[in-house]
């Protein structure tokens, strides 16, 4: 009947599930271990330190800071002249007043802006010593530079230093990395000085890892090759002008001579 033909399959049923169950597989303790760690905890979380300083946006305030001390000294060499003449002061010296006025603007203004970024903007800075010395290094190496295009080619100079800038800009990191920029801005990026200013700015404010020691040869040597092409152009401004005062008195001579 209908509870004999129920009770067969429910037994049929049971010998099913009992053979289908002695033929799986049991794991050892190891994996049931394993496994059951994994089931309580089935995402992990790794955490690690990121040195935003090696990304192509480790920060804007570096590279804003760099350009805006490069921009500052070409507003003080509106002003101020890339050789400092006068009767009693030789080449050398018209060159370090020069340098010196300009100089003073520009450190003075590259502290400002520091201060600015901590107190004004409430930037977060790791080393406020070293960023200060830095973007006075910077300041100095730039009016260097600057000064050197003046002495060379007169005010067309300040045209030569703007335009400079604007490669510099290009080529400094930001925003992109050096990789990604064109054939002629990458090859000049590790000639110029804004990259190793915008380098040693980004570390001194992010504390990452950085190379302070070839920043700062650099920047001193950008310093020292400006003053040296600054020397030789007043040098040369003085031979001319040397010759033209000997060959005004010759003719004078001559004039007086004739009269």
């Amino acid at each position: 009947d209908a509870t004999d033909t129920l009770g067969g399959a429910a037994k049929n049923l049971a010998d099913s599930l009992s053979g289908a169950a002695s033929s799986l597989g049991s794991y050892d303790a190891d994996t049931r271990a394993r496994l059951g760690a994994q089931a309580a905890n089935p995402v992990t979380v790794d955490s690690g330190v990121v040195d935003i300083t090696q990304a192509a946006h480790g920060g804007l305030a570096p590279f804003l800071l760099a350009i805006a001390i490069w921009l500052g000294i070409l507003a003080a060499f509106l002003v101020l002249p890339g050789l400092a003449w006068s009767d009693r002061r030789g080449f050398g010296m018209a060159t370090a007043v020069a340098f010196a006025g300009a100089a003073a603007v520009a450190v003075t203004g590259s502290l400002a802006a520091v201060g600015a970024l901590q107190v004004l903007v409430g930037l977060s800075i790791a080393n406020v010593v070293a960023l200060a010395g830095f973007a006075a290094l910077s300041a100095l190496a730039f009016t260097a530079v600057a000064q050197a295009l003046v002495a060379l080619f007169g005010q067309r100079g300040w045209l030569v230093a703007l335009l400079l800038l604007a490669v510099q800009a290009a080529a400094a990191g930001y925003p992109y990395s050096a990789s990604a920029m064109p054939a002629f801005v990458a090859f000049a990026h590790p000639f110029l000085p804004v990259s190793y200013a915008v380098d040693a700015l980004r570390g001194a404010i992010t504390g990452g890892s950085w190379n302070p020691l070839l920043d700062t040869a650099m920047l001193v040597g950008t310093l020292s090759l400006g003053l040296l092409v600054t020397l030789a152009a007043a040098a040369g401004t003085a031979m001319r002008r040397s010759g033209e005062e000997g060959s005004m008195r010759s003719h004078g001579v001559e004039t007086g001579a004739t009269a």
